[in-house]
């Protein structure tokens, strides 16, 4: 997916369905949008805020973030997790509710 179309679904996404649900919010549905393609603008922004620092404040930036590494995430053990710790609330209060 090219970069413009990738922006301009995100932008329509978010307008359209995140921000507020629109009444025709399923004429947007079949947008797509890849984390392959959201890495790659982070990528490019990230570059910008970077030129942007270096050229008006002659300094660089650090734009690592202490809560949360793109690089070192893993959804899918998250949300195994998240479903484990969720069963076993559940079978806590079963057992000590009972």
């Amino acid at each position: 997916m090219g970069k413009e179309i990738a922006i301009y679904n995100i932008v329509t996404l978010r307008d359209k369905i995140y921000a507020h649900t629109d009444p025709n919010k399923n004429d947007y549905k079949q947008l797509e949008v890849y984390f392959y393609d959201i890495e790659e603008l982070l990528e490019i922004a990230a570059t910008i805020i970077r030129d942007i620092y270096l050229k008006v404040f002659q300094t660089t930036i650090d734009l690592k973030t202490p809560t949360f590494d793109r690089t070192d995430f893993d959804l899918v053990k998250v949300l195994a997790k998240a479903h484990r710790d969720s069963v076993q609330a559940i079978l806590d209060l079963k057992k000590h509710g009972s």
